[in-house]
């Protein structure tokens, strides 16, 4: 089951646009250390900069590295101007939430998020990524999930995508695996 604010959000994205998929890339971790060491010289060292996603999950995906910061919501606006001067604009904005920097290094997309740290959505994200990591036909079940919706529009790929989550969240909430 969708939560409102995700339905929200998959209504804003188009069905015209393909996604594809591709086979985990294994030189992904290469690529996020040095897009992180980047971030650490030329924004702040003392940032914390994650590697996340399908990439991370070591997946098919759609080849792209996701890279998290989580920030406390008191700094959310300085990094954001701190990352505009690297990254350029926002791709989205969440005020005070989430900001998304797009950028291509390697011939990958890459995207870098900025994340109140005590938000849901940060949490979540751990939750679930911990969750397939300790459960690997879950994992494997994940990635045909991906695999399948391979050439679908958008709003669908994501739609699956989020009711997968959704899912796995549950699961984990009645499970008693640790938590991050």
């Amino acid at each position: 089951m969708l939560t409102k604010k995700q339905l929200n959000w998959l209504s804003s994205l188009s069905d015209k646009d393909k996604i594809f998929i591709k086979a985990y890339d294994k030189k992904s971790p290469y690529y996020f250390e040095r897009i992180k060491k980047y971030i650490r010289k030329e924004i702040d060292k003392k940032l914390i900069a994650e590697h996340h996603g399908a990439s991370r999950l070591k997946i098919s995906g759609q080849d792209e590295i996701d890279i998290y910061v989580p920030i406390s919501k008191n700094n959310f606006d300085e990094y954001v101007d701190k990352f505009k001067m690297f990254f350029g604009v926002p791709r989205s904005l969440y005020k005070n939430n989430r900001a998304r920097f797009v950028s291509e290094k390697f011939g990958k997309h890459i995207d870098i998020f900025i994340i109140d740290n005590e938000s849901e959505d940060w949490k979540s994200l751990n939750i679930f990524e911990e969750y397939l990591l300790t459960q690997p036909e879950q994992l494997s079940f994940y990635e045909k999930l991906k695999e399948d919706s391979a050439n679908l529009g958008m709003r669908s790929y994501y739609k699956n995508k989020l009711e997968f989550i959704n899912h796995i969240l549950k699961v984990s909430s009645s499970s008693k695996l640790p938590r991050k």
